[in-house]
């Protein structure tokens, strides 16, 4: 009843005496920077209408409700209809308010507020029973591509009646993923501790994500503001304390540039990452696979690593896909996994092996870039070869035997050639047949127009403006994901095959992969009109 009646007398003090229906007040003329204090609209004996607060622009509005009252005093009915606004001061200096109605014309008294420096922003322990906890520090420093995790956490040896963001953490140049940890109510999750004391605590984690960096720079984080309520014994239902705030200070991190010497097929892979493999058989049958599971794990950035082998093998068909992806914060570390499964399809037999996989990255540690590297494996391949090589060596074997010349020649004598007189019908008849020549031919050619022109089923037309490597890879990748839901970036080739697009287009595939990720060169036009002669059969 105390702090009603206090609250009340404030408001009575600090507005000037007008005869206005429209009062404009606060509960304080000097608010801090950062600060929340609260203004009052009130209608007196008028019914609320709509209204702008000049000047309102110079404050974040935090929250806003209505309340309403009468009495009636020596037989007078008096009302009041009031909105309350909770504000923080956006910056400092002098600042005028004033109700403005709908029709433009000022219908209030001014509310002159002086706002000064900020006072609670930049304290993260109030009296050891209270502390916001961040795991970046001020002036860090972090590579361009790595993943920066970021935390903030509340904890407090008091009871709480309520918690929350008044501002919440600001990333500016940052992408930021938030991955804050909710019950299955959606609220904050709760952790005890004990602290050096002996007191019990409470922790909650606010907020959690991971952040990664747009550009190299010097970049501004800006924590959040906390506003709470401590509990007490005498708090009977509605009844709560005073809010008060802690945080909202600033950190300043500088996102240094990665080295211009950049290796071929480096996939901005950016950390310390670990690599484990390991192949399921050391013998095959001819047309079997050897398959290989690689797992790359760590503090680390694998979001664009989708591919490990980047070149064509000639004594394999190679199927590669990710298999799964998972990233988090564990202990205030970020960490992320990736897994990568590989099929290698021998196409000879005997003893052969698979090529040396070598994954650039930006060692963060070391500062320089390294390879993470899967040994080449020894494969013995049992079995005949497929029919298809005995076809082949029995075509070559025909045309070399077509090539040699026969033994026994056979003598064709021709005597003479008989001469044959053509009479006058004959000659109308040839020019009719000529005639009957000439207009199926013209409409065989019409038809092949209109066969041509009924080409446009795909449009090729992203990929033949496409002016770089990277252009013509990704109108290629939309062109199959569009057409035949195939995406290079993550089907095995294998899928192309079920597509029934076959061994000419997977040629095709390997060599618009080869030259995206190894920064090739490519015949943009030869590599269209193979495409296009591939895809006929689906017109």
């Amino acid at each position: 009843m105390k702090k009603i009646i206090l609250t009340l007398f404030l408001f009575c003090i600090v507005y000037p005496l007008t005869y206005a229906d429209i009062l404009l007040q606060t509960n304080t003329n000097t608010p801090a920077l950062n600060e929340p204090f609260v203004i009052q609209v009130k209608f007196l004996n008028e019914s609320k209408k709509d209204y702008n607060i000049e000047g309102i622009n110079n404050f974040q509005i935090i929250s806003r409700s209505s309340q309403s009252s009468y009495s009636i005093i020596n037989g007078q009915k008096n009302s009041a209809k009031t909105d309350i606004f909770q504000l923080i001061p956006l910056k400092k200096g002098t600042v005028n308010l004033q109700v403005i109605g709908d029709n433009g014309k000022v219908s209030s008294n001014k509310l002159s507020l002086n706002i000064e420096s900020d006072n609670t922003s930049v304290n993260t322990n109030v009296n050891n029973e209270i502390t916001v906890d961040t795991n970046i520090k001020n002036k860090s420093s972090y590579y361009f591509g790595e993943k920066i995790p970021f935390y903030e956490k509340f904890l407090s040896t008091i009871r709480l009646n309520s918690l929350g963001y008044v501002t919440p953490p600001e990333f500016k140049d940052f992408s930021a993923k938030d991955i804050t940890p909710v019950d299955n109510n959606g609220q904050y999750m709760q952790n005890y501790f004990v602290d050096k004391n002996g007191n019990n605590g409470i922790e909650i984690t606010l907020f959690e994500a991971i952040l990664t960096a747009d550009s190299s720079g010097k970049k501004n984080i800006n924590l959040g503001k906390i506003g709470y309520t401590q509990a007490s014994q005498d708090d009977f239902f509605f009844s709560r304390g005073v809010t008060k705030y802690i945080g909202g200070n600033s950190i300043d991190i500088d996102i240094l540039p990665l080295p211009q010497d950049q290796p071929v097929g480096f996939q901005n892979v950016v950390g310390t990452p670990k690599i484990t493999y390991n192949w399921n058989k050391n013998k095959i049958n001819y047309g079997d696979s050897v398959v290989l599971d690689i797992s790359i794990n760590g503090s680390v950035n694998l979001d664009t690593l989708e591919q490990l082998l980047t070149t064509k093998h000639n004594n394999f068909n190679v199927f590669e896909s990710v298999k799964e992806f998972k990233e988090n914060i564990n202990n205030g570390k970020y960490y992320a996994e990736k897994k990568f499964e590989i099929a290698f399809i021998p196409k000879t037999n005997g003893t052969i092996k698979t090529p040396e996989i070598s994954i650039p990255y930006f060692n963060t540690e070391t500062k320089k870039f390294e390879n993470l590297i899967v040994p080449s494996h020894e494969i013995t391949v049992e079995g005949n070869v497929s029919s298809t090589s005995i076809i082949n060596n029995n075509q070559s074997q025909t045309t070399t035997d077509m090539n040699s010349s026969p033994q026994n020649p056979e003598e064709i004598t021709i005597n003479s050639i008989p001469s044959t007189v053509i009479s006058k019908d004959n000659n109308h008849l040839i020019i009719g047949l000529i005639a009957i020549i000439v207009i199926e031919g013209l409409i065989i050619a019409s038809l092949l127009v209109k066969r041509t022109k009924k080409d446009s089923k795909f449009d090729f037309s992203e990929m033949q403006q496409a002016k770089s490597n990277k252009e013509f890879y990704d109108a290629y990748c939309n062109f199959m994901k569009k057409n035949f839901k195939f995406s290079p970036k993550v089907h095995l080739d294998d899928k192309l095959i079920h597509l029934g697009l076959g061994e000419p287009f997977i040629e095709i595939n390997q060599k618009i992969e080869d030259a995206y990720y190894n920064n090739s060169n490519i015949d943009k036009k030869q590599i269209l009109k193979d495409i296009k002669k591939e895809l006929k059969k689906f017109d």
